[in-house]
């Protein structure tokens, strides 16, 4: 994202290219993260 926000100074095509990367990461991460949780089991 940082990149993004430097490039859009200079050049924006570049920059709307490294936003879009940084989104599908930061997706692909948190999508990770979610499927690794362990299930909810209601324990008491």
């Amino acid at each position: 994202m940082e990149e993004a926000y430097n490039l859009r100074q200079s050049d924006s095509a570049l920059s709307d290219i490294s936003e879009y990367r940084a989104l599908k990461l930061l997706e692909e991460l948190n999508r990770l993260k979610f499927l690794g949780h362990e299930p909810y089991s209601n324990q008491n």
